[in-house]
């Protein structure tokens, strides 16, 4: 059995001892050669808690699943343990997961935080997107970050806490660089702040953690409908370095709580050097922002 390098389960009406036994088989080191699984398209016949089971087998395994490379699964319910299982260290050779995008809330999001503070994601693995479920604190995991010495996992491109809390100073810890100095963001390519109860005091410490930690790769930011000010975005961009983001081409700030056209608007374009955009919501020059 150890030989089996290849499981595909995709629509085959797994029942909940089927999938007991792919966990006992884990448990017990029978599939750690297996370098494929998919088991997509049961995710309607089976409970959320069952897929957990399954997941917890790999989480709790010494040897976890050693030569995973590619492992497909759509059950919602898994996600935040897929985030831990992928911290634990115990799918060190994968390589691509499905879902790529993963939501988790508040019951998991310590446990999370744990895992991107570990550090011990898989090194091949590429291109992730993290949620946010609504109205969660995500102190922990912004601490985690800057507490972390890799910083939000590499394979991590995409952070979505879109209507989270963001506390100051947990912000303030990451701007000062928490544990092991820099380069905390330096993979990240979107990141979705919108909603977040950022004001002017937030926003100049967003800028301080841009600066204290590059974003290379970043390209999209968002920060719709928060409730800073024109003066608060002059704040932001003087904070910031010319290498701090040097691949942004859009921004995204919205009109309903935060900046509108107008003077306002004008203030965030001059800000940084590109005149008067055509209007709010989504700021677009020729000079490359998009």
């Amino acid at each position: 059995m150890k030989r089996i390098s290849e499981i595909d389960l995709t629509n085959s009406f797994l029942s909940t001892e089927g999938v007991a036994a792919l966990a006992n088989a884990v448990r017990r080191g029978v599939l750690d050669g297996l370098e494929r699984l998919d088991v997509r398209g049961n995710r309607l016949d089976l409970q959320g808690n069952t897929w957990g089971k399954f997941i917890k087998a790999i989480i709790e395994r010494e040897g976890g699943l050693p030569k995973l490379r590619k492992l497909s699964v759509d059950e919602l319910a898994v996600h935040g343990l897929l985030v831990i299982a992928l911290g634990s260290g115990k799918l060190p050779s994968l390589e691509r997961l499905h879902p790529s995008e993963l939501f988790f809330g508040h019951v998991r999001l310590k446990s999370v935080a744990r895992a991107v503070r570990t550090g011990r994601f898989p090194l091949r693995l590429r291109t992730l997107k993290f949620g946010l479920r609504r109205n969660v604190e995500v102190d922990c995991l912004v601490r985690a970050i800057a507490g972390s010495q890799k910083g939000l996992p590499l394979c991590v491109s995409s952070l979505n806490l879109s209507g989270g809390r963001v506390g100051e100073d947990a912000l303030r810890f990451l701007a000062e660089g928490g544990s092991g100095g820099s380069g905390k963001l330096s993979h990240l390519v979107s990141l979705d702040l919108s909603q977040c109860e950022i004001d002017d005091k937030k926003l100049k410490i967003l800028g301080e953690v841009f600066c204290t930690h590059r974003c290379p790769q970043l390209r999209f930011l968002n920060l719709e409908e928060n409730s800073f000010s024109s003066a608060g975005v002059s704040v932001f961009f003087d904070n910031l370095r010319p290498d701090s983001l040097p691949k942004l081409k859009r921004v995204k700030q919205g009109v309903r709580r935060g900046l509108e056209c107008g003077i306002e608007g004008r203030v965030l374009w001059e800000a940084v050097g590109l005149g008067l955009p055509p209007g709010a919501g989504t700021w677009r020059s020729s000079a490359g922002w998009i």
